[in-house]
């Protein structure tokens, strides 16, 4: 309502909350009460959510991406998730898991691991973010690898809730000061 927020909001959905019977009227009503459009979020869904029925898992995420939701797939290659499942259900992205991210400047396999499954998303046009960065080096390897999306320590620790608008404020300053010395 303050007007601060850019870019997204991600929310991870547990398994059994994307199970719970009222989850997209919790959803909707939620976005109604806060008066806040789904377009802001990103909803990251674990692999066990593959343990529900094809037909009701595709409909239960078709429904959330008309309502506006971006659905990323959480902890990705890390699982048991398919190639087709990620064709077979509308997913917008994907989120590296931490444990390919970890030794990524250490271990040229999981380099190179890291940069097929970046590759591979990319053919799938399917964003990709990773996740647990903590080094400038684990960023520059993955910038390179074409993951441009990166969260961890890195950037910034985590921040209480109650913080966030004023961090937010903080940003949009910044920014309209970078504006006006460019004019």
């Amino acid at each position: 309502q303050t007007g601060l927020m850019r870019g997204r909001l991600a929310l991870n959905i547990s398994a059994q909350q994307f199970a719970q019977k009222d989850f997209l009227r919790f959803m909707q009503d939620t976005l109604a009460e806060f008066e806040l459009t789904a377009s802001l979020f990103e909803l990251e869904l674990s692999e066990a959510i593959f343990g529900h029925p094809t037909i009701w898992l595709r409909e239960r995420m078709n429904s959330l991406e008309r309502l506006g939701f971006r659905l990323i797939l959480d902890n990705f290659g890390e699982g048991v998730s398919s190639l087709t499942q990620l064709r077979q259900f509308p997913f917008n992205g994907v989120k590296l898991a931490p444990s390919l991210v970890r030794y990524v400047e250490q271990q040229e396999q999981q380099r190179n691991i890291c940069a097929t499954l970046i590759r591979l998303a990319g053919y799938l046009e399917l964003d990709v973010t990773a996740t647990n960065i903590e080094t400038e080096m684990q960023a520059y390897l993955l910038h390179v690898m074409g993951c441009d999306c990166q969260q961890g320590h890195r950037f910034s620790r985590a921040i209480p809730a109650e913080d966030i608008g004023q961090l937010l404020l903080k940003e949009n300053q910044l920014l309209n000061n970078q504006r006006q010395i460019a004019n």
